[in-house]
């Protein structure tokens, strides 16, 4: 199946071969790298095309955000549903995130990572949470302590007319978050 076709300056077009099936969630460049979310899995390849590796998440990923050291992940998987982070250069699982409840949206500024979709066990209201880049850790959440409690912890719970459902997105400039 076919990705993408991208094309230099000079109008020269190549194409990127998935290696499954399933409808493009996500494209975004990092770094030289190209990721792709589409069906239940996250594929990246190298500026020339080549395959680096492919993260098959077992069901749904809604999104994916990269900051240069990882790749972030919101989705379902059986029984639960996640937020997680991929080393981006091996694809191997750094970090999972249990929230319970359907993710959607996910943004990264260097050191937390930005989640929103429902609160946990209710699809009619929206959570958006900071979770550390580094490890996951949910500091609002969990107890305020933790091994990295470096970065200020936010959590906005939020009503259903401001849920984020599929399709929704978050960006971040480092300083605010949209």
């Amino acid at each position: 199946p076919k990705l993408v076709s991208r094309a230099d300056l000079s109008g020269t077009a190549t194409t990127l071969s998935r290696t499954n099936s399933g409808n493009n969630t996500r494209v975004l460049i990092d770094g030289g790298l190209v990721f792709c979310a589409y069906g239940q899995y996250v594929e990246c390849w190298d500026r020339t095309g080549s395959q680096q590796w492919v993260y098959d998440h077992g069901a749904a990923v809604n999104d994916i955000a990269a900051d240069g050291q990882q790749v972030y992940l919101v989705g379902n998987t059986s029984g639960s549903r996640e937020a997680r982070a991929l080393n981006r250069t091996t694809g191997a699982l750094v970090w999972s995130y249990q929230h319970n409840a359907t993710l959607y949206a996910v943004a990264c500024n260097g050191k937390q990572v930005f989640v929103a979709g429902n609160v946990s066990g209710s699809a009619s209201s929206a959570t958006h949470r900071a979770l550390n880049a580094s490890n996951g850790y949910d500091a609002t959440n969990e107890g305020g302590t933790g091994p990295d409690t470096d970065y200020v912890s936010w959590n906005q719970a939020a009503s259903s007319s401001q849920a984020c459902s599929k399709g929704g997105q978050l960006a971040t400039d480092g300083r605010l978050l949209y």
